[in-house]
């Protein structure tokens, strides 16, 4: 089985190898529709020149024959004048042979002539009938040619129009999938070559490669999206309209380059050269038609090959600063947290010695308070003698002290009689 390309959409169908066999004998574009009738020109203006410079050889062999006779009979014409005016009968018979001479070789002249223009006449006649069927069947092999693709123009247009916008995206995925499973999977073991599954901020590529060296360090990857559109659509799209995401795309999965496969702007002289770089609008960014879908990856993929050695030690520097960072990381962390627990321990700290400060305050309004009740007891304990003074206490009351003397006369006389004998 073999697998076409239709020229103007790009579409790839499968056909046997008689049917493949029969397509490329037929299918021929305009160029070489253009080359052929050129060709056909150049060999009828060839042939032109051929016949007239054949005609001119024979005129002028003709001419130098003929010239060559009349110059014979001239000079015989003379020899017999000159004879004629001689009286001698010895040259009577000479001039009679001469004479005889002369007829044969105007008859032999006419005779030549005759038979040089018939010569003429038939080589024309037969070199015309040649080139008459070489351009017969030149005309008919096109004319059954330009047939054939027209038949297979129109079944490709059935066969784009048969199908929905999705189904001719999938297509070119899947053609550009088997071209790789086909040409390149044999020859990168180490390659990765996949639909890209993983959704980023809403958005993802259509297929990603890497290859990596054989101690697994990845020297190159690609972010691939694959854009077609049918004929019947009616919003024409430029490739540049997916450059941008193309770019995030790439960008968002860490891939080195960017490489759109499209079929679009399929009359844009640019983009139908091959492999486009559009770098000056996006860094590392390529446009391809589908069947420069190998040619790039195999340039990228070994001008990459030739970094290895310094992706290697990038590497290693880079995993060194890895660690580095994340030990560094580990003492910024713990600085910090060593200064969140000095500032939380230094608050508290602050917080003490002014929750103390206060307090001493507050014990100093106490101690005062103290020692004013203290002061106002030492008054309350002179009140108290005074209280405990009856002469102080019923002093200006006379009735009172006289009750105060009479209790304390009834009281010393209950203590005497409530006291032992040696007491009294």
């Amino acid at each position: 089985m073999y697998e076409l390309k239709c020229p103007h959409c790009g579409e790839v169908f499968t056909v046997n190898e008689e049917a493949y066999a029969s397509i490329a004998n037929q299918v021929r574009n305009a160029a070489f529709n253009e080359d052929v009738h050129k060709r056909l020109k150049e060999l009828k203006t060839q042939w032109e020149a051929e016949e007239k410079a054949r005609q001119l050889a024979v005129e002028n062999n003709y001419k130098d024959v003929l010239s060559e006779k009349n110059q014979s009979i001239s000079d015989l014409k003379a020899q017999v004048e000159s004879l004629g005016n001689q009286k001698d009968l010895q040259y009577n018979e000479q001039i009679a042979t001469l004479r005889l001479k002369i007829k044969e070789l105007e008859g032999d002249l006419k005779v030549s002539a005759e038979t040089e223009e018939l010569n003429i006449r038939e080589a024309k006649r037969e070199e015309r009938t040649r080139v008459e069927g070489e351009f017969k069947k030149i005309e008919e092999k096109l004319r059954e040619e330009i047939e054939l693709k027209k038949c297979e123009i129109d079944r490709l247009e059935n066969y784009k129009l048969s199908q929905s916008t999705k189904m001719i995206g999938e297509s070119l995925e899947e053609y550009c999938h088997n071209e790789y499973e086909a040409n390149l999977r044999p020859l990168l073991p180490n390659a990765y070559f996949e639909k890209d599954n993983e959704v980023l901020e809403g958005s993802k590529g259509d297929f990603i490669f890497r290859d990596y060296a054989e101690d697994g360090t990845e020297y190159v990857s690609i972010m691939f999206e694959m854009k077609n559109e049918a004929d019947a659509t009616d919003k024409k799209h430029k490739n540049e309209d997916f450059f941008k995401k193309l770019d995030s795309d790439r960008t968002k999965k860490k891939c080195d380059y960017a490489v759109l496969v499209s079929m679009l702007e399929q009359d844009n002289v640019l983009y139908n050269r091959g492999i486009v770089d559009v770098s000056h609008k996006y860094p590392k960014m390529y446009v391809i038609r589908p069947q420069f879908l190998i040619p790039i990856i195999t340039l990228l993929r070994n001008a990459e090959q030739r970094n290895i050695s310094v992706r290697q030690q990038l590497q290693v520097v880079q995993n060194d600063n890895k660690d580095f960072t994340v030990f560094e990381g580990n003492i910024r962390r713990f600085t910090e947290l060593f200064k969140t627990h000095h500032k939380n321990a230094k608050n508290n700290f602050d917080q003490a010695l002014e929750s103390i400060d206060k307090s001493i305050e507050k014990l100093q309004a106490i101690r005062k308070f103290l020692e004013t009740a203290d002061s106002q007891l030492g008054y309350a304990e002179g009140n108290l003698d005074d209280l405990l003074d009856f002469k102080k206490v019923a002093k200006g009351a006379p009735s009172i002290q006289v009750k105060l003397q009479e209790a304390k006369a009834h009281n010393d006389e209950v203590r005497k009689s409530l006291a032992s004998p040696d007491e009294q």
